[in-house]
Order: C-alpha cells, then structure tokens, then sequence
C-alpha cells in the first residue's frame, strides 16, 4: 500500500470519529444535574418521589444471573426495587385469657417499595396486613324448640308456612320469609346457638415510610444500610363473651343444661347474652434501624433491625346484646310467642406510649438477574401500650409476634 493510500485511510477514521456523537454505556440519566444551594445542600437527598425515568432499565427482567465466581457480586444495585412476602406468623394472646401465655398462628402480607440513587440514599416504603387470628372456643347449645320443618328460606324456596297463624305464604319484598327467631341456623340446619368465648381476635395494619443511606462497602464485601422515619399501626382486637340458659315455667334460670335432663314440657323461655368489645389502637410514631447485607455467589444474605416509639389514640367499644324468647308451649314446629331483643352499647377512648422493636433474617437466591427468591424469619414486640379485651383500664398490654416469610424480590 502506498503512502498517499495509506495516509487517506487515517483522514477518513479520523473525519468518522469527530462526526460521531459520544456514547456512554450502561449510563444512569439523573434528573439533571444537582441543584445545590448556596449553602451547599442538595435538595434531591430529600426528596422522597423520583421520576419514573430517573433509572432506565432495559426491560430484560430475566437476564443472567450477575454473580462473581468467588464470592464477590455485582456493584450494589440502583433505582426502583421492590419485594412481596407471604407472613405465617405467631401472635400472644390477650393478658386477661386464662391461656395468656399461649399464641395462635394466623397468615399475612407484606410489601416493600422504593429505590435506591447512584449517590446511595433513597426512600422505601413498606405495608404489612396480618388477617387474625380467629381463636375462639364455641359450644353447640340446642334451643327450646330445636327444629322448624317449615323453615324453607335456608333452601331458597319460594314459600313458607307461617307458623303463628298456619297459613301459606309466598316470599315477597313484603313477606322475607320465616322470621329470623324461628328459622333453623344456617351452620346446622336446626335451632340452635353457637355459644363463642373468643381466645385471640385481632387485625393488624402497618405502613411505614423511610429515608435510607448506603454507607461505603465493609470488609469482605458486605454493606450497611441505616434509614428512619415515620410509622403507622392499627391493632384492632376483638372480644367476645356468649352465654346461653333455659328458664323453666316457674321463672327458674336453669342454666346451659342438655334438654335431655329436664322435663321439656318446663322450659318455656330461653335467654342468649352476647357481650362484645372492640379495641381500636392507633399507632403513630417514629423509627429507626439498619439492614445489613452481604451477597455470595447467587445468594444474598440480610439482616434488618428497628426500633420504634409510638403515640397510641384507643377508642374501646362495648356491646352486650340480649334475645330473650318466649314460648307458649314446647316441642318441634312450635313458634315462639314472642321475642324480646335489647342492645346496650359503652364507649371509651385513651392515649398510651407504646415502644418495642423488629427483628429480621433473610436469605434471597438470585434467579434472574433482578429476580431473586426469599425466605426468612421475623420478630416483633409491641412492649405495652395496647390496650385489648373489654376493659378500658386495661390498655397497657403488650403484644409478640414471630414467624417465618417468603416470597421474591426484585432489585433488593
């Protein structure tokens, strides 16, 4: 090749590379530059919303795994993250139950949502949803009269017979069907009360919003996360007392007996009282902890702790409702000849100072580069300050909760 070839072919490479525009990969686009005041102070580092095209993402969700052959992961991740947890977990029993130091085991849900700037501070929330537990001892208490043939509207049908009168009626908007004091329970398709003495009623509602720092990578490769911020929990428990007793001709109160031991011919009334609390506990306050981490190979080891100091605003409502039913004689299809109903209702409110803390172990297999598999196990204490039962001088309780979690990530 000659020289003047030669030397035309650098001037074409050259002319080519100053018309090309500059090309960053991997690049993360920032919502511009920085605003700093004069004082020096970034405003983006609290800022808690973020456009949603602050951190671009190619989309390929399910790429490679990025895991180092010897232990050391990939950079610490940034932008958008998020995780979704099924809860099996345990939780105390009111102070005042016999069987105080027992628990129940109920199931929930919690979610995490936030993200993470290449500067290393972001925010994330987080919402927990415990449903119960439901633990309650009940008792099948026949009624009087156990059974109404005639009862046709737990079959859905069309027509019943009015056992006040005997005659035949057709359900209408007007006509219902057979009153609610004659009609056979729906559970056991007689007359019959279920008698509940609750054991463990609650549900639990969290939300909490945080401001996160990623502080420089430890020795051997782990990190440490410390964030605060504002939380919110409602407790609600609930309480329940049923009792249920026959009264004889005479006036005689004899009590939750089995038909089969008296002359049924005697029992003329019968009384069911059902006695009812709710406690509402609302938690406002503040926390803060830490989450440390440390990835190896696919997995992602962690462990998070918080502590938390809560103003609690109680609302506590009681209710006692009564049926009392009058019959004028005894046996099977017999009516009763009247139905005395009565509901008397009780309010308080207070304000407690609750303080505890949570405890978590996790472990996430990384699937795909941005989806990883988790499980773990959680601790919770609430020290006093929740106010449960049907006693509003009793609202100072504490409540634990522990359990296992599992679920997936993505980007944590």
């Amino acid at each position: 090749m000659s020289i003047r070839k030669l030397f035309g072919s650098f001037a074409t490479i050259a002319a080519l590379a100053l018309l090309t525009p500059q090309i960053h990969a991997q690049h993360e686009i920032h919502r511009g530059m920085p605003l700093i005041d004069p004082d020096g102070d970034n405003p983006d580092l609290w800022q808690p919303f973020v456009d949603t095209t602050a951190f671009p993402h190619d989309f390929q969700f399910f790429a490679p795994a990025e895991f180092g052959e010897f232990g050391n992961g990939p950079e610490a991740p940034t932008g958008w993250f998020a995780t979704a947890d099924r809860v099996h977990i345990y939780v105390s029993r009111p102070r005042d139950e016999v069987t105080h130091t027992e628990g129940d085991f109920t199931w929930g849900n919690r979610f995490t949502l936030g993200y993470m700037s290449p500067e290393d501070h972001g925010w994330f929330g987080e919402y927990w949803n415990i449903d119960g537990p439901h633990a309650f001892n009940v008792t099948e208490a026949e009624r009087v009269n156990v059974l109404n043939t005639s009862d046709t509207v737990n079959t859905i049908a069309s027509d019943y017979v009015d056992l006040r009168n005997g005659t035949d009626v057709t359900v209408t908007d007007q006509n219902p069907g057979v009153p609610r004091s004659d009609q056979n329970n729906v559970i056991s398709g007689d007359r019959r009360y279920f008698v509940r003495d609750s054991l463990n009623e609650a549900a639990i509602t969290s939300f909490e919003l945080n401001k996160s720092f990623r502080l420089k990578q430890l020795h051997y490769g782990s990190r440490f996360e410390p964030f605060f911020g504002f939380r919110y929990v409602s407790f609600q428990d609930y309480w329940e007392r049923d009792t249920y007793a026959r009264i004889t001709d005479l006036g005689v109160n004899v009590g939750q007996v089995p038909p089969t031991t008296i002359d049924p011919t005697t029992l003329q009334n019968e009384q069911f009282d059902q006695l009812t609390s709710r406690f509402d506990n609302h938690m406002v306050g503040g926390q803060f902890g830490a989450r440390w981490y440390k990835v190896k190979g696919r997995w992602n080891l962690s462990g998070e702790l918080r502590a938390f100091l809560f103003s609690n605003f109680q609302f506590q409502q009681t209710t006692l409702h009564t049926e009392l039913t009058f019959y004028d004689a005894t046996g099977v299809d017999e009516p009763p000849e009247g139905v005395f109903l009565s509901n008397t209702l009780n309010s308080g409110n207070a304000t407690e100072f609750v303080f505890g803390g949570e405890v978590r172990a996790e472990a996430a297999y990384e699937l795909t580069r941005d989806i990883s598999l988790r499980a773990g196990i959680t601790f919770m204490d609430f020290g006093r300050g929740v106010g449960r039962g049907n006693d509003i001088n009793r609202n100072d309780q504490n409540v634990v909760m522990f359990g296992t979690t599992f679920g997936f990530d993505y980007r944590r």
